[in-house]
């Protein structure tokens, strides 16, 4: 097989990690619950957390609440009822920490609001009523800087909002009203890159832009107001490549890539896009796995996709001479790209680094 660690690839736009997705193996733990005489429907894909997958399922006699597996019959489990009896609690939004898994659920008499657990019924508790009374506060959009998690959240005196939480209710506040009063800023698309907390948010003077925050009000900053007034420029599909951020934004134009390190001044477009091209280069592998030479290299796929985790398209390159090569007639949008090299015996090795690219 040939080497997979010779195989680097390199794209005219950026270089993103190769991540995998791990979700639970729904029908394993239907098989499971229905060997303990329960029917269950499970609706969330599960959160790996502490050795189990975490998500949310629905019985007739308890409705969907938060459950919990790891892929035995005894370690599969209610951690707790919630909404006590045939009603849901809903979790949605499973997030995991350290020390705990935050997530929103529903009781009717506060609403959806910020939960977590440790595991256990007994550590499953709610952390506070944002939107006090049957309100919903939402809680959603988790991410994790310095050991705080970050969210946004409704209150109806400030609106849709950024929140911070430490998993107690003395612990969980909002960290600006970047909207003062009930107008909402909506931030979404929350991003962690270089110590920094970057999202896209609304104001009436910018519109939706990039903003970025250290957890504090005065840190809570326009990072970049990309199309200058209030139209905004609507930055999305926030990437982290290293200690920066590549999102996209759309103006008359069409659409543009953006870099950002944090800073006014480094936060600039990427110019050169060629419409419907992508380029792509490699280092051509020299060994195989075992740490032999590699002398039947016969070529190389091309492996592409909308969906990074799936790739479900590829182009085969029958030349091992070739490292590197210009592909056409892309529709716009993102596009995630891998290299495999394939032998004389037509065995493919494992990918390269995923790269990613806007084709505009």
């Amino acid at each position: 097989m040939v080497r997979v660690i010779a195989l680097c690839i390199a794209c005219m736009i950026l270089v993103c990690p190769q991540v995998r997705a791990y979700q639970v193996d729904k029908g394993l733990v239907r098989e499971i619950l229905a060997d303990l005489g329960l029917q269950v429907a499970i609706a969330d894909p599960g959160t790996a957390w502490n050795g189990a997958i975490y998500f949310a399922a629905a019985d007739p006699l308890r409705g969907m609440e938060l459950w919990r597996s790891d892929g035995t019959p005894g370690g599969t489990m209610l951690v707790k009822d919630i909404y006590p009896g045939p009603g849901s609690s809903s979790p949605s939004g499973l997030f995991a920490t350290e020390g705990l898994l935050y997530f929103q659920a529903f009781d009717p008499i506060r609403g959806r609001e910020l939960w977590v657990s440790d595991g256990t019924a007994a550590g499953t508790r709610l952390v506070r009523d944002i939107a006090i009374g049957p309100l919903n506060g939402a809680p959603a959009n988790f991410a994790l800087l310095n050991g705080q998690v970050y969210f946004r959240a409704y209150e109806p005196g400030s609106g849709t909002e950024l929140w911070t939480s430490d998993g107690t209710a003395a612990g969980t506040y909002m960290v600006r009203d970047i909207v003062p009063g009930f107008i909402s800023s909506f931030p979404d698309e929350l991003t962690v890159v270089g110590g920094k907390l970057f999202f896209r948010a609304f104001d009436l003077a910018h519109g939706t832009e990039l903003w970025q925050s250290d957890g504090t009000p005065r840190g809570t900053v326009l990072c970049a107001d990309t199309i200058p007034g209030g139209q905004g420029g609507a930055p999305s599909q926030l990437n982290v490549v290293g200690n920066d951020l590549y999102f996209r934004t759309r103006d008359a134009r069409g659409l543009h890539l953006w870099k950002s390190d944090g800073t006014s001044a480094g936060t600039v477009t990427i110019e050169g896009l060629v419409p419907g091209k992508v380029q792509l280069s490699w280092r051509a592998p020299s060994f195989n796995t075992d740490g032999t030479a590699l002398g039947d290299l016969a070529g190389y796929r091309i492996r592409h996709g909308s969906n990074p985790f799936i790739l479900e398209n590829h182009i085969d390159l029958p030349n091992p001479s070739l490292d590197s090569i210009e592909l056409n007639e892309f529709p716009p949008g993102p596009q995630w790209f891998a290299v495999t090299a394939v032998n004389s015996a037509g065995v493919e090795s494992g990918r390269s680094n995923i790269v990613f690219t806007l084709v505009r």
